[in-house]
């Protein structure tokens, strides 16, 4: 049964046992943030576009479902959003009227960056879609797709 690193490491400190190893992962996780708010601004830079409509795809904490809770993806989505008010999110598993459930990809046409941070078939299916007509708006920080 999967449980919350946090959690282990509180309960083996009880114990007087050391967890080091446990939180590591957790540690390279909370960067991954960063790593793609970097690579974000960087591509913006890169591509100096005026608008700057975004696009964010996949914001719960793993493909296929619908948990938001500790998502490094929607804390990305959020401080993107808080910078350029024209970002959007798409993910058809969380329930959440603010995020899109399914776009059209003559809607994707107007966005000047699309940003994947999560991997699945329905994601694949649009990365395909916008890399055969404009592949200079993709963003794959994490090369799920960009191999």
């Amino acid at each position: 049964m999967p449980v919350d690193p946090f959690y282990l490491s509180y309960a083996a400190s009880k114990k007087k046992i050391k967890t080091i190893t446990t939180l590591a992962g957790r540690k390279t996780n909370d960067k991954m943030e960063y790593y793609v708010l970097d690579r974000f601004k960087n591509f913006i830079k890169k591509n100096k576009s005026i608008n700057k409509n975004i696009l964010i795809i996949g914001l719960s904490y793993k493909y296929g479902v619908s948990d938001m809770r500790n998502s490094i993806n929607l804390r990305i989505y959020e401080k993107i959003k808080n910078i350029y008010k024209k970002t959007y999110a798409l993910d058809p598993f969380v329930n959440d009227t603010k995020v899109l459930k399914k776009i059209e990809y003559s809607k994707v046409k107007k966005f000047d960056v699309v940003i994947f941070l999560s991997k699945g078939p329905i994601f694949k299916k649009i990365y395909k879609e916008i890399k055969k007509r404009r592949p200079e708006i993709i963003l794959d920080p994490f090369y799920y797709f960009n191999n």
